[in-house]
């Protein structure tokens, strides 16, 4: 119907690079053709013939934030331009780190990226490396020496906030974030009391408070700071945009007004943020170059030969950048 070889219609039509020389007007001719037919390429029969998929495994607790569907439109973006499909693994459904990793071995995964905690991620590192299979972490983790880890700069974000209120003459400044045993907020919090120092500030303990991942006994706590303090923050950095919401209703709630007496900033520069009054000030979490990158390091694992796919790690972070609002002023002299 065409005039070429089967082969030749083979390449044209797969999404796979080779080495072979096929002209745009043949392959143009064959996929309108192919179009014509109703031709759908059967990507089990591949599998079959080739003894692996181009699936690659998304394990997380489901996609529930706007942090994670950021995050996995990069992803699954990237890995869609490079003839990568996905699958999600439900942490829910299958909640062991075994029943995941059996999981990914009966469906051919070729990788496996996961949003979960540090500790079970290990566990099915551990359990899919004898097979070659890579794994890896986006955001919020511990480094580790083995699988891909990309993360945000979440240190130099807050670094860059705790200069930014310095510049504006504050001096007591309290920190209010996750708790450390994350790593993102233990990223942030260093951030934190090492830029402090750097700008010849005191870091004081009363004035670091943590929260659950679920801001639970936020409110309460800043009203406990608010009355137990003798001398007032001037500023509250928070270790996301979703803290620095419930601390500006606790401030509201207290009588007290954002910037006028006491200055907050946020991290993540979440939609809503532009929102709040005052907009807010915080850092861009570049989620979707987060989701990019990893997709880009994981395919490069997944096309290595299998003994070497987990070797070496590789890690990347990606800047960040301070998004100045109104939410912050010169403390009141």
């Amino acid at each position: 119907m065409v005039g070429v070889s089967q082969a030749t219609v083979s390449l044209a039509l797969s999404e796979k690079k080779h080495n072979y020389q096929i002209s745009e007007v043949t392959k143009a001719k064959i996929r309108k053709t192919a179009e014509k037919l109703g031709y759908c390429p059967n990507l089990l029969a591949r599998s079959v013939l080739s003894g692996q998929t181009n699936m690659i495994g998304y394990a997380c607790g489901g996609i529930t934030t706007e942090y994670d569907g950021q995050m996995f439109t990069g992803f699954a973006t990237e890995a869609r331009k490079r003839s990568y499909n996905i699958s999600l693994v439900n942490k829910i459904e299958l909640d062991t780190a075994n029943k995941i990793a059996v999981h990914c071995l009966e469906n051919r995964f070729r990788a496996l990226i996961c949003r979960l905690d540090d500790n079970i991620v290990s566990e099915i590192y551990t359990r899919l490396a004898p097979y070659g299979i890579p794994v890896g972490v986006m955001a919020s983790s511990f480094s580790h020496p083995w699988g891909v880890r990309v993360v945000s700069d979440d240190y130099d974000g807050m670094r860059q906030i705790v200069e930014h209120l310095t510049q504006l003459g504050h001096k007591r400044i309290a920190h209010i974030t996750h708790s450390v045993t994350r790593g993102f907020a233990y990223e942030r919090r260093q951030g934190f009391i090492d830029a402090m120092l750097d700008c010849d500030q005191k870091v004081s303990k009363d004035l670091l408070i943590t929260c659950d991942m679920k801001l639970a006994g936020i409110e309460a706590r800043v009203t406990e700071l608010l009355r137990s303090s003798r001398q007032l923050p001037t500023a509250i950095t928070c270790g996301s945009d979703n803290i620095a919401l419930v601390v500006i209703k606790a401030l509201y709630n207290a009588g007290l007004k954002v910037p006028d007496d006491i200055s907050v900033a946020g991290f993540g520069n979440l939609n809503f943020s532009k929102f709040l009054f005052p907009p807010l000030t915080t850092v861009d979490h570049p989620c979707p170059a987060i989701g990019k990158k990893t997709a880009e390091l994981l395919i490069g694992q997944c096309e290595k030969p299998k003994e070497e796919a987990n070797i070496p790690a590789v890690e990347a972070k990606i800047p960040v950048e301070i998004v100045i609002r109104e939410s912050t002023a010169p403390p009141i002299k």
